[in-house]
């Protein structure tokens, strides 16, 4: 039965929701919301958890740019996680993504106090890429223009503001690198703190 609730909504969503891409056997969960699905490239056995949000958005951004959402093979998007991009987010292959996650590639205008902050349209948008086999921590903020390496892992509750490389541990908010792989001695060894400037 739980087989075909997954085959239904994926032919839901594969015959009306309009996807730039939909790649063959993804899962939907219960009310994941997808909008602006034109601009959104999902690929083969991607799994989207139950009340997740991926919203490919154009208000408050000019006409002639176009959003771009790619989440590439068998990347997990996990319970309540946020997805929005205004410009660009790319999700690479086996990536996860943890339990209410939001990751937001823009910052919204504030300061002119006449006028609602929802009213002032975005700035500081840019993109964001999360790399392959990457692992995202529950209740993580992604920050627009950040790039996590290839398998590094955020830990949980970290907000990132910047650049993670690969094969890194980072935690904290704002998240710092704790730890890296070391090929030479093929272990995950802990990052001097007066080293963390030059790790991040």
């Amino acid at each position: 039965m739980k087989k075909l609730k997954f085959a239904i909504r994926y032919l839901k969503h594969k015959l009306f929701s309009g996807f730039q891409h939909l790649g063959w056997k993804v899962v939907f969960e219960n009310n994941v919301v997808v909008r602006g699905a034109q601009h959104i490239h999902i690929g083969d056995y991607v799994s989207i958890d139950s009340n997740a949000m991926i919203y490919a958005v154009k208000s408050g951004v000019s006409q002639s740019t176009r959003p771009q959402i790619v989440i590439e093979d068998r990347a997990g998007i996990s319970t309540g996680a946020v997805i929005l991009a205004a410009k660009d987010v790319r999700i690479g292959k086996d990536a996860m993504v943890g339990p209410n996650t939001v990751i937001v590639d823009y910052d919204y205008h504030y300061e002119n106090v006449e006028i609602p902050i929802s009213s002032q349209g975005f700035n500081n948008i840019k993109p964001i890429r999360i790399g392959r086999g990457a692992w995202i921590g529950a209740n993580v903020t992604i920050c627009s223009g950040v790039t996590i390496g290839r398998n590094s892992v955020i830990g949980a509750n970290s907000v990132v503001k910047n650049d993670i490389p690969d094969y890194s541990l980072a935690v904290g908010a704002p998240a710092k690198v704790v730890k890296k792989y070391n090929p030479k001695t093929k272990n995950w060894e802990r990052v001097d703190k007066n080293k963390q400037r030059e790790a991040i």
